[in-house]
């Protein structure tokens, strides 16, 4: 009798506590939201500072010059936590605040949205710098003199990227550039692969790339001579012109590395 009335108790506890978790879940899927809305015009420098956040950042053509942010906060976050300001030609956005350390949701996201509108007249920002310490960072047709991207864990997307300098750093999570023009390359993936391709109006290139743990391929869609340096497996048959100005530096401990055409 004792042993049946303990499977019982079991058995009431593990249907309560399957409720309980059931009904957390539906709750998460309808979590409330948060929105929160900034414009700013004549902005010449992007900085982006956050924790918890995912940073989505583009560049399209408008009818004026101006620049608008939106944050989309969901469950545990809240988009009071994004501090953002102008001043100078500059905008700046920061985390500033965070959610409570008990949370029983399983829906939350912090979604930070920049979007540049240029004439067309002045397109080129000065400088952008992105960082996030836990979220995916994606840029996309982007113009800017210098761009710097850091994420301590989280993949990083840019695509369509004009720029004198570039620099992309991940500690742990996959480093991706498309379409990118640039006279000056730094990417450095401590946990992840770097995959970059060129675009094919790329005229001059002075790179350096390297990873602990990952490969690193470089694609390059135009004809231009390159003087290549590197350490570790390379795998790659495109030849090395030594009297080339432009030059690729390549270094991974474990995985293998590739310059390719085409």
């Amino acid at each position: 009798m004792n042993i049946n009335r303990k499977v019982s108790t079991i058995l009431l506890l593990i249907v309560i506590a399957a409720a309980c978790l059931g009904y957390m879940f539906i709750k998460s899927l309808t979590a409330a939201t948060s929105n929160k809305s900034y414009t700013a015009t004549d902005i010449q420098n992007i900085q982006v500072d956050v924790e918890n956040a995912k940073v989505h950042i583009e560049s399209v053509e408008g009818r004026e010059n101006k620049t608008e942010v939106e944050v989309v906060a969901k469950g545990k976050y809240d988009s009071s936590q994004i501090s953002i300001d102008s001043n100078n030609n500059s905008l700046v956005i920061k985390q500033t605040g965070f959610h409570k350390p008990l949370n029983f949701n399983f829906n939350n996201s912090l979604d930070v949205y920049v979007k540049v509108q240029t004439t067309g007249t002045e397109p080129r920002l000065d400088q952008t710098f992105v960082s996030s310490q836990n979220g995916k960072i994606v840029v996309e047709h982007m113009n800017s003199r210098a761009i710097v991207v850091q994420s301590e864990n989280g993949a990083i997307n840019l695509k369509e990227i004009t720029s004198d300098e570039l620099s992309a750093h991940s500690t742990s999570g996959a480093i991706r550039l498309e379409e990118i023009i640039t006279a000056k390359l730094e990417t450095k993936a401590d946990n992840g692969s770097s995959h970059i391709v060129f675009s094919d109006k790329l005229e001059k290139l002075n790179a350096s790339s390297t990873s602990s743990s990952g490969s690193i391929a470089y694609i390059l869609q135009n004809d231009i001579a390159l003087d290549l340096k590197w350490k570790g497996k390379w795998d790659s048959n495109l030849k090395s012109d030594d009297t080339s100005p432009n030059k690729i530096v390549m270094e991974s401990d474990s995985g293998n590395m590739s310059v390719n055409r085409k």
